[in-house]
């Protein structure tokens, strides 16, 4: 590997660093702000939590939207979501095997099954324009809102009485919204430099933009949700695992790619659609089964998804390469 290439890697790291704890910062202490007036864990968990663990994601795809490398954002969504399900649910199962309430996951399960397959019907032509965009930031703001209506109502599966509130003061207020700019500007930062530095790369590897999307991007944007699930599952909190992914997966589709097509149409290369989307549905529908099977999330399963995960990682290189 020659210098340039590795001194390229170094950036990349540096920018990636830069994104994560930003997102990071802005989850910690958005959260707290958001304590203080009143908003519970669950909306705060399925939120805050899954918006700003994707935070990195959205910045990075929307930094490749201005600069017109759309494959990127194709390559990362549908890399992060595989990421969340192959590497991050099986990693887990790998370190804790843990068992799922099915209840609490039926709605945000069926909300991503219908959005990835939604997504292929979209993108089947080879683009994603503004107003397939706008259905999916409509349909997920409908997706907040029942979340926060599932809040108020305790019947609901997941519904929550208690606030667990903050006092309102106002000097730890400000330095947490202080942190919080702070750490917006510190994923700006980040996501302007990855995607220059992803284009470099895959110019010097020679692979398409989409690999590095798919690959080198995805793992990287979902390092926030990798830390979030390792620390909830050994901590037992399998639900927060679960929820995670979840919500990770279907902020992805909904409000990344939404946001991204507002800005520009999205190109959807052949390969994309014919290959890496089904695998996606594919991964997504052996998530769906895990969760709402009669057995654990166990050490055989997680193996299974992470052994499945390298076979995509290998094949998304084979077709940059060819």
């Amino acid at each position: 590997m020659s210098w340039p290439l590795l001194l390229h890697f170094l950036f990349f790291s540096i920018a990636l660093l830069a994104l994560s704890k930003g997102a990071d910062y802005f989850v910690t202490y958005s959260s707290r702000m958001a304590k203080r007036f009143g908003i519970s864990d669950m909306v705060v968990g399925l939120t805050i939590t899954s918006i700003g663990t994707s935070l990195p994601e959205l910045a990075a795809s929307i930094s490749a939207a201005f600069k017109d490398h759309t494959p990127v954002i194709i390559g990362n969504v549908v890399g992060s979501n595989i990421a969340n399900i192959g590497l991050i649910l099986g990693l887990a199962a790998m370190i804790h095997p843990f068992f799922t309430e099915k209840k609490l996951h039926f709605r945000d399960s069926m909300v991503m099954l219908g959005s990835t397959v939604l997504f292929l019907l979209f993108t089947w032509n080879g683009s994603f324009e503004l107003w397939e965009g706008l259905v999916f930031l409509i349909l997920y703001a409908a997706y907040m809102v029942q979340i926060i209506k599932s809040d108020r109502d305790p019947n609901q599966p997941g519904g929550l009485e208690d606030k667990h509130k903050l006092p309102f003061i106002w000097k730890p207020f400000l330095w947490e919204a202080f942190v919080t700019a702070l750490s917006c500007l510190a994923v700006g930062f980040g996501a302007n430099y990855l995607i220059n530095e992803a284009i470099v790369l895959s110019q010097q590897m020679g692979v398409s933009e989409s690999v590095i999307g798919l690959t080198l991007i995805a793992v990287g944007t979902s390092l926030p949700e990798l830390l979030v699930s390792v620390s909830s599952v050994r901590q037992g909190k399998a639900e927060m695992v679960i929820g995670n992914i979840l919500g990770s997966n279907i902020a992805n589709l909904l409000l990344i790619l939404g946001a991204s097509s507002m800005i520009n149409v999205l190109q959807v290369s052949k390969s994309d659609v014919l290959i890496m989307t089904p695998i996606m549905i594919l991964f997504t529908l052996l998530g769906v089964g895990f969760i709402f099977s009669k057995r654990d999330i166990a050490k055989v399963q997680g193996g299974f998804l992470m052994a499945l995960y390298s076979g995509f990682v290998v094949l998304a290189f084979f077709q940059g390469w060819s």
